[in-house]
């Protein structure tokens, strides 16, 4: 059982070195172009991702007159960087409606509004907050084999760190019996 948690756990922070590496990718593409990618997973819904400078958006667009697409997605790369994107002429063309809402916070944008058929809901999350917090497993993981690789020298138990100068053969501590170096 513990070989299959320590596996899980090996995968899943190369997964999220590789995440932060694509992460840290996008984030500089970010500054040269736009990238939009938009799934449509039922009549009258639509999912949303968009880099634009420095933030990743993720965005639900809801229509209740619905449309004959029940499934597609396409993606538009080709727009450079600094262009207003369609949500952001929405966002200064809605701005004045009533049910327009904006909160920007920490680096954090949410906004939306809804109209008569069409709602819109946006999240925007920094580009440097992903990348950090993809980070964060790889490096506590690199930061333990490094503490092992030094405590794992002649005279310290393997298992609980206890200093075996004086009881070499067995840990008083834990029990263990340790191995002999190489």
């Amino acid at each position: 059982m513990r070989r299959l948690a320590r596996y899980t756990l090996n995968a899943f922070t190369v997964l999220s070195l590789l995440l932060c590496v694509a992460t840290a990718g996008l984030w500089v593409r970010s500054h040269y172009y736009q990238d939009d990618l938009r799934i449509k997973y039922s009549r009258n819904s639509e999912f949303g991702v968009q880099t634009a400078i420095s933030e990743l958006r993720a965005r639900i667009v809801k229509n209740r007159r619905g449309t004959n697409e029940v499934w597609s997605w396409h993606y538009i790369f080709w727009e450079p960087a600094g262009v207003p994107s369609e949500l952001d002429v929405w966002d200064k063309f809605f701005s004045g409606h009533p049910s327009y809402y904006y909160d920007h916070r920490f680096g954090f944008r949410r906004m939306g509004f809804k109209l008569m058929f069409d709602s819109i809901d946006e999240i925007c999350v920094p580009f440097w907050l992903l990348t950090l917090l993809l980070l964060v497993l790889p490096t506590v993981r690199l930061w333990k084999i490094g503490k092992n690789r030094t405590n794992s020298g002649a005279g310290i138990c393997p298992i609980c760190s206890y200093d075996l100068r004086a009881t070499p053969d067995r840990c008083p501590e834990c029990g263990t019996i340790p191995g002999k170096p190489a």
